[in-house]
This record gives structure tokens, C-alpha cells and sequence, in this order.
């Protein structure tokens, strides 16, 4: 694993089980490995990605779902030509994520890249 856990981050992530924190450690490694500047902190409870201030994304983990949801703060302006975003509220859009294949992995990436122009 690239990039290290502090304190805060593993207390959110300890009480996973074995599937979901693999998930959430896959979804962190595309999104850090993605853009060198992209930093995360703890927000809302929230595992939250950010660059110079700007919060990016967040890795949204709840107890009754199978999926993890990754959402985009400015999802509303992302091109998402296979509609897995979803989402009613003004800007926030979310994906649910229950395997993180190649695919998904470019597409993360696609719109992080999007969100950073």
C-alpha cells in the first residue's frame, strides 16, 4: 500500500470487514495515486479527498450497505456517459461501488481529472 493511514483514518476503517476494507483501501489507492496533490482528512466522518483547500471527493461507508459510495462534491458537472452517478441534490453526486474493476478504476480517475481542470 502507497500511502500510509493516519489515526483518524484507521478508526474509521478498523471495524470493516474483510471485503469493504479492501474496497475502501482500493477506492483510496486509485484516488491518491490519480494526482500527486490530492491529500485526505477526516470530514463529517468522511474519509475526504482535497486538493489546495478543495474538497474533491468522499468515500461515503454505511453499515447496511454491501456497496461503498464514493461521491464527488462537483459531481454535477461530470460527464458520466454510463449514468453510475446518481444523486438529487444540488452538486453532490455518488457512485455505488461494490467491485472496483479496471474500468471503474479509469473512470474514477476520469473524473477526478474532470473535477481538476
Amino acid at each position: 500500500m502507497p500511502f500510509s493511514l493516519d489515526s483518524n483514518i484507521q478508526s474509521i476503517i478498523v471495524q470493516l470487514d474483510d471485503a469493504k476494507l479492501e474496497l475502501v483501501l482500493a477506492i483510496r489507492e486509485v484516488i491518491r495515486t490519480s494526482n500527486k496533490d490530492i491529500k485526505e482528512k477526516i470530514k463529517f466522518g468522511r474519509i475526504t479527498f482535497y486538493k489546495a483547500d478543495t474538497d474533491l471527493a468522499f468515500i461515503c461507508i454505511k453499515a447496511i450497505n454491501k456497496h461503498i459510495e464514493l461521491g464527488f462534491f462537483n459531481g454535477h458537472i461530470l460527464e458520466d456517459p454510463n449514468q453510475l452517478l446518481k444523486g438529487k441534490a444540488l452538486k453532490i453526486r455518488r457512485v455505488e461501488i461494490l467491485i472496483l474493476n479496471a474500468s471503474l478504476k479509469k473512470q474514477i480517475k476520469s473524473w477526478l481529472n474532470q473535477i481538476l481542470s
